[in-house]
């Protein structure tokens, strides 16, 4: 019975050890570790009400490009309607410029003929200067041959 006494005294000196060491656990999670799962908690409530903030902020960011993007969208029609305009104008302008060689080749035409037209001119005028020339020949030939007038005679 004395060993069961040894016994029952290294159980009750093992229960107290053990029951010392879970108080002293306690201790150590009441005094160390709840302060930093409290502080962890609060660093993750703060971290969440981050995240909310940013979430917030980036829903109105996307609602704001979303509208950027429609303005964009909007900016590209417009410059799609003058793409279109300027092609537009491309296309008279090339018109315009046919229009212009036809006229310049008519130009062309046309300065043929008053060349021809001038030199057809400047013959009849030399023909002309020649039959006047023959006429005035044939006035003073004329001429001389006539009697004077009675009335230079006396004068």
């Amino acid at each position: 019975m004395e060993r069961l006494k040894e016994y029952a005294g290294v159980i009750t000196a093992a229960v107290t050890m053990l029951a010392a060491l879970g108080a002293l656990g306690l201790w150590a999670i009441n005094a160390q570790v709840m302060p930093e799962v409290n502080r962890v908690d609060g660093r993750i409530d703060g971290y969440e009400s981050l995240y909310k903030g940013i979430d917030v902020r980036l829903d109105r960011m996307d609602a704001r490009l979303d509208r950027i993007d429609l303005k964009l969208a909007h900016i590209d029609e417009r410059f799609a309607r003058i793409d279109e305009r300027l092609a537009h104008i491309d296309q008279r302008f090339v018109q315009i410029d046919e229009r212009f060689v036809q006229i310049d080749e008519r130009f062309v035409h046309m300065n043929e003929r008053v060349d021809r037209m001038d030199a057809r001119i400047s013959q009849r005028f030399d023909a002309l200067a020649n039959r006047l020339d023959a006429l005035a020949g044939n006035v003073s030939a004329i001429l001389s041959r006539l009697p004077a007038p009675a009335n230079q005679q006396d004068g």
